[in-house]
C-alpha cells in the first residue's frame, strides 16, 4: 500500500479526491466554497487492531475523506453524496482517482436510488413549504400568553378574556381560578385575590378559594390552540436563530414575500430530481449539469420563478419518478456479494 496522505491523512492511502459540490455541478458562483471529497484506506494493521477512522474532516467540513469500507457501505445504500463522489469523472474536478473504482460504476446503481434521491427530494419539498410558511407568517417576538386563548362565557355568547377584564373594570390580581368539574378546559373565576402570581400567563395558576368566595365568571381556555401556538412560536424563532442571514436577505431580495423560498435549496431539489430521473430512466448518473438543466437551475437560484409554480412542477416530477421507478430495469438493490468480494480483493 502506498501511503500518500498528508496532514490528517498521513499514513493512509488516498484513493480518490475530487472537487465536489456546486463546482462539480457547474452551479458555482464567485462566493462558492471549494468542497473536496475523497476516499482513503487505512493500513491493514490499523483495521485489525481497531484503530481506524471512518471519516476525516478538515476546514469546517469543506474537506471530507471517507474510509474505503464505509464509502462502500454508503454506495451499497445508494447514498446520494457517495454516488456523486464516485461518478465525478470530469478531469478538471478529479485530483486523484484509483482505477480500482472503475468496476463500481457498473454495479452500484439500483432502484434504491428512487428512495434515496427521490425521498430526499420529497423532504426538500416539505422543507421548502415550511420555509415559505415561516417567511409569510412571521411570529411577533412578544409571546402570547394563555390570556389570549381564554374566553369568558356570557349567556349564549363568549367574549375574549382581556376584553372582559377591561369591560368590567376588573384587575386580574383580584381574581382566583379553579377548575370546573366534569367540564374540559372550563374554569371558574372567583372574586378573591390570588397571592400566587398571575392566574393566566404561560401556565394556568389554580388556587384554592374560601367557600364563601363569589363567582365572577366562567372561562374557557383553549389549551390545544395555545399548545399549537407555543410549538409554532418555538419553531419559528429557532429557525430565525439558525438561518443564514446573508442567504436569507438574498432570498428576500430575489423573491416577493408571498412567493418567498430558499432559492439555493429549491435549486438543489430540482437537481436531485433530475439525477433520480436519469438514474431510473437511463441507468447512468451525470454529476455536471447539462447546459439546459444548468440554465433552468440557475433561474431558480435567481428567483425567476414563482413559488407556487415550482411546487406544482415538483409534484409533477415526483409523479413521473414513481412511474419511472415502476418501469426501471435496474436491480432492486446493489449486489451485496459483489461488494463483499470487492473489499476482500481490495486488501489482498
Amino acid at each position: 500500500m502506498c501511503l500518500s496522505g498528508e496532514g490528517p491523512l498521513k499514513g493512509k492511502e488516498v484513493l480518490l479526491s475530487v472537487i465536489a459540490g456546486s463546482i462539480s455541478y457547474g452551479l458555482n458562483t464567485k462566493d462558492s466554497d471549494v468542497d473536496i471529497r475523497g476516499v482513503f484506506a487505512h493500513p491493514v494493521k490499523d483495521i485489525l487492531v481497531g484503530e481506524y477512522e471512518k471519516v476525516i474532516q478538515e476546514n469546517n467540513n469543506d474537506t471530507i475523506y471517507t474510509e474505503i469500507g464505509f464509502f462502500l457501505e454508503q454506495l451499497r445504500k445508494n447514498t446520494p453524496s457517495a454516488l456523486e463522489v464516485l461518478f465525478t469523472t470530469d478531469p478538471e474536478h478529479v485530483k486523484i482517482r484509483d482505477k480500482r473504482f472503475d468496476p463500481l460504476i457498473e454495479k452500484v446503481l439500483s432502484k434504491k436510488c428512487f428512495y434515496t434521491f427521490g425521498a430526499y427530494a420529497e423532504s426538500q419539498i416539505l422543507k421548502a413549504k415550511n420555509v415559505n410558511k415561516k417567511s409569510a407568517n412571521p411570529f411577533p417576538k412578544e409571546r402570547k400568553t394563555l390570556k389570549d386563548f381564554s374566553w369568558v362565557l356570557c349567556y349564549q355568547h363568549s367574549i375574549p378574556y382581556r376584553d372582559w377584564l377591561e369591560c368590567c373594570g376588573i384587575k386580574e390580581t383580584n381574581l382566583s381560578l379553579c377548575k370546573m368539574n366534569h367540564a374540559e378546559n372550563v374554569y371558574v373565576l372567583y372574586n378573591h385575590p390570588c397571592k400566587a402570581g398571575p392566574i393566566l400567563d404561560m401556565n394556568i395558576n389554580i388556587t384554592s378559594v374560601p367557600k364563601n368566595a363569589n363567582t365572577a365568571a366562567y372561562v374557557i381556555i383553549n389549551i390545544p390552540a395555545y399548545q399549537k401556538y407555543c410549538k409554532e412560536y418555538k419553531e419559528y424563532w429557532d429557525w430565525v436563530a439558525k438561518r443564514n442571514e446573508k442567504r436569507y436577505a438574498t432570498n428576500v431580495e430575489k423573491t416577493s414575500d408571498k412567493t418567498f423560498y430558499d432559492t439555493k435549496n429549491m435549486m438543489h431539489l430540482f437537481r436531485l430530481m433530475s439525477l433520480c430521473r436519469e438514474i431510473l430512466k437511463d441507468g447512468t448518473l451525470t454529476v455536471k449539469c447539462n447546459p439546459i438543466l444548468r440554465q433552468f437551475l440557475l433561474k431558480i437560484r435567481n428567483g425567476d420563478f414563482e413559488y407556487d409554480y415550482l411546487m406544482k412542477l415538483a409534484n409533477e416530477k415526483s409523479l413521473e419518478l414513481k412511474e419511472l421507478f415502476n418501469k426501471s430495469k435496474l436491480p432492486e438493490k446493489p449486489d451485496k456479494e459483489f461488494f463483499k468480494n470487492y473489499i476482500l480483493n481490495f486488501y489482498e
